[in-house]
């Protein structure tokens, strides 16, 4: 069962929030009224998703969501009612995953948190990593230089760990249909 951190001074916000997700989306859940508790959570709990709201006395959600990502690196979505077109900026360019303007629709929020919860991490085995959205592959620290079918075969290799693929598999989801292509070139 996934885990959801819900950080908002409001004790009623942070009720509704937690029974939603308890029941209607069947997410565990824990609370925190502020940034120290949050982070102090989050030393103690594994955390998959974090709801972060940015209006809190003390340190607001921008200055929480730096402290969380240096403890823990965690997906969050601001869930605020502060809704301008700079705070919004804001909280996307520190790196949260999404930003949602209260009052927002329960339905939406259901979607965007499982959207998030159920993207992959990128492929890792050993030190090998593969970073999908750049198409880069490290091993270690150091980055491998691939051919653009390298990287798609390294890919479709990674994203199912022990299945066996056929040559013809392999040239079914990597090259263009029709490309000839020689077994012994896959």
């Amino acid at each position: 069962m996934k885990t959801i951190l819900i950080v908002d001074d409001d004790p009623d916000i942070r009720e509704v929030l937690s029974f939603f997700l308890k029941r209607v989306c069947r997410y565990s859940t824990i609370e925190a009224e502020d940034g120290s508790v949050a982070l102090n959570k989050l030393s103690h709990h594994k955390v998959d998703l974090v709801l972060l709201d940015v209006g809190m006395p003390g340190d607001d959600g921008f200055v929480i969501y730096k402290k969380i990502q240096e403890l823990v690196s965690v997906p969050t979505i601001f869930l605020t009612a502060h809704d301008t077109d700079e705070e919004q900026v804001r909280g996307l360019g520190l790196g949260a995953e999404d930003y949602i303007a209260k009052p927002y629709s329960e339905r939406v929020l259901e979607a965007r948190i499982k959207k998030i919860l159920n993207m992959e991490a990128p492929p890792r085995v050993g030190d090998l990593s593969l970073d999908l959205e750049k198409r880069e592959v490290h091993w270690g620290q150091v980055e491998a230089k691939l051919t653009k079918i390298q990287f798609n075969v390294l890919q479709l290799l990674a994203s199912q760990p022990g299945r066996v693929f056929t040559y013809g598999n392999i040239r079914d989801h990597v090259w263009p249909p029709n490309a000839y292509v020689s077994d012994p070139t896959i």
